[in-house]
């Protein structure tokens, strides 16, 4: 965190199964990724509105109400002010990297819609047998 109360993190890009996921990393090591991306892979919109999208509301529902572990409930959604290294500042909400990933098996098994092989789908496919962490890593 600086002198203005914002978190610095670096930021990787990756693409597993050929779908670009932005990965942010704090001083203590720890994985995030920002909600903006979660909502581009899943909703295919880019910049939700944080009021009109209900964003805090809808990643609440996801950990307390969908998904089939206790290990999110409760957890404290808030947006803040986060700077990457490169001078680019964001509004976000950041999901652990490894609720993300619970989040995209949940909605890649229960996506129903069309087409039936979205970003989603494929992403949560490749997560059954691999992780973000570890390609991140390697």
């Amino acid at each position: 965190m600086n002198s203005q109360g914002k978190k610095i993190l670096q930021r990787h890009f990756i693409s597993p199964a050929n779908i670009e996921v932005e990965i942010c990393v704090n001083s203590d090591g720890n994985y995030f990724v920002r909600h903006h991306t979660y909502w581009w892979i899943v909703y295919e919109t880019r910049n939700p509105d944080p009021i009109n999208n209900c964003i805090i509301d809808n990643l609440q529902i996801m950990t307390n109400n969908r998904l089939a572990t206790i290990k999110w409930a409760g957890h404290r959604f808030q947006f803040e002010i986060i700077g990457f290294e490169d001078g680019m500042e964001v509004e976000a909400v950041l999901l652990p990297l490894k609720m993300f990933e619970d989040f995209i098996l949940f909605q890649s098994i229960n996506y129903r819609g069309t087409p039936p092989d979205n970003n989603c789908v494929r992403l949560g496919r490749w997560l059954e047998s691999s992780s973000l962490e570890d390609l991140l890593v390697s």
